[in-house]
């Protein structure tokens, strides 16, 4: 199966998505000198890769499937598409919807705005995963057919999952800050975050040995990567 991942590129300034405002997503557009200047120092800096598409790629990847990874606004070939959802560009993102299903490629949502405001893209998807998406898609990869609001259930052993597939979203583009999730969900005590919309039960996390071995191959990573000026950073 060849599975497409959607991390699609603003439509209009510079927007930010799950990395971001608790998966909301944020938009800056410049309108005088000063924002300009802070949206290239964004665009150069502060672009990181979805840590959820890296996920589902890596989940993906090993059960032997095929994965391609676009943000571009171009349709793109394959046999099922997940798009990484926002509140900020939720019209580009099932315009694009529309033109994979006009091609008869099933179209999933995931992502916090998805799973809180399913009605944003109910008339423009095959499904919508709401929740934590790997365990739901891990059912699809497996030749479960999903179709409407599909639950999705916490991992509770974070250590049962697949490192992130950072490669898989690179191609094509400078290499990124690679960032694995360590704890689930947030542990900060942050009334405004938006993540509180998804109440979840007590955090899990990777174990000592897991986060290590993480860190072990980010590591080689980075040295292999010759003339790579971004730093490898890990959340623990």
């Amino acid at each position: 199966m060849r599975v497409v991942l959607a991390d699609l590129k603003g439509s209009d300034g510079f927007v930010s998505k799950d990395t971001v405002v608790g998966g909301y997503g944020s938009r800056l557009t410049p309108f005088t000198r000063v924002t300009s200047v802070i949206y290239q120092l964004k665009r150069r800096l502060h672009d990181p890769l979805s840590v959820q598409m890296a996920y589902l790629g890596a989940i993906a990847a090993a059960a032997g499937h095929e994965v391609v990874f676009t943000d571009s606004d171009e349709p793109v070939d394959g046999d099922v598409a997940i798009v990484l959802s926002s509140l900020v560009d939720y019209r580009h993102e099932t315009a694009w919807a529309d033109a994979m299903r006009a091609r008869g490629v099933p179209v999933g949502f995931v992502g916090l705005t998805a799973s809180k405001l399913p009605q944003l893209f109910a008339d423009h998807a095959d499904f919508i995963i709401t929740g934590e998406p790997e365990e739901a898609f891990t059912r699809l990869t497996r030749g479960e057919e999903l179709r409407g609001q599909c639950a999705s259930s916490e991992i509770g052993d974070l250590d049962s999952l697949p490192f992130p597939r950072w490669d898989l979203l690179t191609s094509g583009r400078r290499r990124d800050r690679a960032v694995p999730l360590t704890t689930r969900p947030c542990t900060a005590d942050s009334l405004f975050w938006p993540a509180a919309a998804a109440p979840s039960s007590a955090p899990t996390v990777r174990t000592a040995s897991c986060r290590n071995t993480a860190r072990g191959r980010l590591k080689a990573s980075s040295m292999r990567s010759k003339g790579s000026a971004s730093a490898t950073r890990i959340r623990t």
